[in-house]
């Protein structure tokens, strides 16, 4: 299918803009009455899924990061808190229209994956993104 047929134009050559990036996937989805399209890339190893509107405008970034990257005494603190003894696989952050909302864990709990969300402090959430 042509990228053209898929996601806007728009929304494709923004995620190229970084170098390097290589295009996985794409997807559509509808939440609350509107359409969204989602394109996945991979930038240097680690993972980027780009959400943007039916008008092109980027709504959301999750991007790949590396645990150690992040503050110790707060977010790594909080993110190992979370885990609860369980080893985190993989982190990603959290942007949405342009903010860092919150950083999200990757984990295996008895036996199952799990996701596990601090915010941009390593604050608890009253409600996960």
């Amino acid at each position: 299918m042509p990228i053209a047929a898929s996601v806007p134009c728009a929304a494709a050559v923004r995620a190229r803009e970084s170098r390097g990036a290589t295009i996985k996937g794409f997807a559509e989805e509808r939440a609350h009455g509107k359409t969204f399209y989602e394109i996945e890339i991979v930038i240097d190893g680690r993972t980027r899924d780009i959400l943007f509107g039916g008008d092109g405008t980027m709504a959301e970034v999750e991007e790949e990061v590396t645990l150690n990257s992040l503050p110790p005494a707060s977010v790594q603190a909080g993110l190992k808190k979370k885990a609860a003894g369980n080893s985190i696989s993989k982190v990603e952050s959290l942007t949405k229209k342009g903010k860092l909302v919150t950083y999200e864990g990757h984990i295996k709990r008895n036996g199952k994956s799990a996701e596990i969300q601090v915010g941009p402090q390593g604050q608890n959430l009253t409600r996960e993104e």
